[in-house]
């Protein structure tokens, strides 16, 4: 109401800089729903802003672009829109190798750790049990490939 586009416009929801809210409206403000007409583009030195929701939605902001990074989740889910090339996007992609590369050795050395205790038989009567001989041979496939990738070649 009272807007001059009309209601028939893009509305979207804006999470305010809290310092604004308290400065300007004497208190925290939540999310707001505003109408693409009262949107205006800020200047790059006033994009940088301060909110308890902003880590719900962005794992950082580059402020050479003026803009944030979305966390994984709406990375993935709008995928199509283009990510601002700040490095952390390599950054993150390298860390997650290195994250995959240590579980990769811990879930060996577990492997190692039950075949020495005995409890690898007990695992494939298991697998065995599953609902269907396909479940149960793809179950067992994935355990023997997950052991035979052990680097070490300990496990045959």
């Amino acid at each position: 109401q009272g807007l001059p586009s009309g209601a028939d416009q893009p509305f979207y929801r804006m999470v305010p800089d809290m310092g604004d809210c308290v400065g300007l409206l004497g208190g925290p403000r939540g999310v707001r729903y505003v109408a693409q007409e009262n949107l205006e583009e800020l200047p790059l030195s006033e994009r940088a802003i301060s909110h308890e929701l902003l880590p719900h939605f962005f794992d950082g902001y580059d402020a050479a672009s003026g803009t944030f990074l979305p966390v994984q989740q709406l990375r993935y889910w709008y995928s199509r829109d283009p990510l601002p090339d700040t490095g952390l996007a390599v950054l993150a992609a390298e860390q997650a190798a290195a994250a995959l590369d240590k579980l990769s050795a811990l879930l060996h050395s577990h492997a190692l750790d039950a075949r020495g205790a005995g409890l690898l038989g007990p695992l494939m009567l298991l697998l065995g049990a599953a609902g269907s001989a396909a479940d149960s041979a793809a179950a067992e496939r994935a355990a023997l490939a997950l052991l035979a990738a052990h680097p070490s070649g300990e496990v045959e």
